[in-house]
């Protein structure tokens, strides 16, 4: 009985280390990043799950991954009653519980965008998308112009591959930047082999269950971060992420090439 309540104060807690502070929306373009001491006061049980309250959600399968950023991405959050036993017994800084090399990846890549606000706009259009996709295809497969990657098939997977991550992209919310921004990475300095193979990873997940989607972004953004870490920079990136958090402006409509397809695919 101990150790279940452990495991649910620990998953408890984990999520509350990404909890926006009083239930303000965290700024756009915003990576959850954790570390600090949860507040010990406690919630009346009154106050515990009555509807969308506090980081509670009634259906948390029905709710946007905006709106769960929104209230996960700060660092405190009152303990409810029924983990105030095993928040007592966790000697474990939050910051280490909710602490993935794909967090780390992100935060990475969110520290370049906080840099460089302009950078961060062109990865938030869509349009950039698709010349970087394009791009990253042509270098892959050695095609003379866009209009060829575009009619490049993945071998295993028998897909069109700009197609098919078009529709991943169009599913990821936030994330979209961000895989914007590592495929322009691995598009320009992975090797062409590796980046093949890359890309027909990244179709062979895009149209499965969302677990798998998860895992084709994580795959792209685990590669960029590994370039950005080899160039000695990432070490640095990820730790000014823990400092200031961006605005994130609004994504720009994907280009008429791309947009049919995802929107076909996504429905």
């Amino acid at each position: 009985r101990r150790g279940r309540e452990v495991r649910r104060g620990r998953e408890r807690m984990g999520q509350c280390a990404l909890g926006a502070p009083d239930g303000k929306s965290a700024a756009g373009g915003q990576v959850p990043l954790g570390g600090g001491r949860r507040g010990v006061g406690v919630l009346a049980p009154s106050d515990a799950l009555a509807g969308d309250q506090g980081r509670f959600f009634a259906d948390i399968q029905r709710t946007s991954s905006f709106e769960l950023r929104a209230k996960w991405s700060g660092t405190t959050e009152p303990i409810l009653p029924e983990f105030a036993r095993a928040a007592a017994l966790i000697c474990v800084e939050p910051v280490f519980m909710a602490s993935t090399r794909a967090l780390v990846s992100l935060q990475a890549i969110e520290a370049r965008f906080r840099r460089d606000p302009l950078l961060h706009r062109r990865m938030c259009d869509r349009r950039m998308f698709e010349s970087t996709i394009a791009a990253a295809v042509m270098r892959a497969y050695d095609l003379p112009n866009e209009q060829a990657a575009l009619q490049q098939r993945d071998v295993l997977h028998d897909c069109l591959i700009c197609e098919r991550i078009a529709s991943l992209h169009a599913q990821l919310e936030w994330r979209q930047p961000y895989l914007t921004y590592a495929l322009e990475l691995i598009g320009t300095h992975e090797d062409a082999d590796a980046l093949a193979a890359k890309l027909s990873e990244v179709c062979d997940r895009a149209e499965r269950c969302s677990s798998a989607k998860r895992h084709a972004f994580s795959i792209v953004i685990g590669a960029a971060y590994e370039l950005l870490e080899s160039s000695g920079t990432a070490a640095g990136a990820s730790a000014a992420a823990v400092a200031e958090v961006a605005d994130a402006p609004a994504a720009a409509p994907l280009g008429a090439t791309l947009a049919a397809a995802a929107a076909t695919v996504a429905t």
